[in-house]
């Protein structure tokens, strides 16, 4: 084969090669693009007493519980600064549906009322007394949705002080069916962040979490005395959150300013 042949074949070779790695190369480059970004929230600020409201102890059993279920944790009182990180340097990441970590209430507002169908907010913005998380440093803003049956009638997006979300929380008020198990009438609260208790004694109220990717997902539903459902949340938060917050539980006493 001639020289023009053999310079041929290089060419088709060189362009097959370019036709080929093109695109993995600008899928790396938008990788580095959006792992750079990730470094860019900024810091996650604590409101003033923020480290009160640590007594209810049924309470702060039950969110340890629920939070517990939520992931896999090796909690050391020594290392405060390691689980403060997620306030320090907060990354950016994908939280719920196209919501990041630290949008904008405004933005997350834009990218969710078409697809879940927002009427309005109720009520404003409500302040977070929550035992086990920081005081006087996070609100929720609660949307009224318009459902399918036996869907999320109600959609909470939970705030720092800058109006950033941190996490959302799914609710059905009056749901149809029983998506959880092992119900326990020894348990308390059935709603964290609005902090709903149950309000009989023979109430049951069940715990399920998960982990998926760099979220904790929690859920809990509350059964009647007839074992109807009364209530469903679903709470999905970055993990080092759920993890912070775990670890107020168990350490009541830590100081975080």
């Amino acid at each position: 084969m001639g020289k023009i042949g053999v310079d041929a074949f290089a060419w088709i070779g060189y362009q097959l090669v370019i036709v080929k790695m093109l695109p993995l190369i600008l899928s790396l480059c938008l990788c580095l693009v959006n792992y750079a970004a990730a470094d860019t929230g900024e810091e996650i600020r604590l409101g003033p007493n923020a480290d009160a409201n640590r007594g209810e102890p049924v309470a702060r059993s039950d969110f340890k519980e629920l939070l517990k279920k939520g992931g896999r944790y090796s909690l050391n009182k020594i290392k405060t600064d390691q689980h403060l990180q997620i306030l320090k340097s907060p990354k950016i990441f994908p939280l719920y549906r196209d919501v990041n970590f630290l949008d904008t209430r405004k933005v997350a507002v834009n990218k969710l009322k078409g697809p879940m169908k927002f009427r309005s907010a109720m009520a404003g913005k409500q302040r977070i007394e929550t035992v086990g998380i920081p005081l006087n440093s996070f609100y929720y803003y609660s949307y009224d949705l318009k459902p399918a049956r036996n869907q999320t009638n109600r959609l909470i997006l939970i705030t720092d002080l800058d109006d950033r979300v941190i996490a959302v929380q799914e609710l059905i008020e009056t749901p149809k069916t029983i998506r959880l198990s092992e119900h326990n009438k020894f348990r308390s609260v059935y709603n964290f962040i609005q902090m709903r208790r149950k309000g009989e004694p023979d109430y049951k109220i069940a715990y399920r979490g998960s982990i998926n990717g760099a979220v904790s997902v929690l859920e809990t539903e509350l059964l009647d005395r007839s074992y109807k459902p009364r209530e469903y949340t679903k709470l999905i938060l970055p993990y080092d959150m759920a993890k912070l917050f775990r670890y107020i539980c168990i350490h009541p006493d830590i100081k975080l300013q």
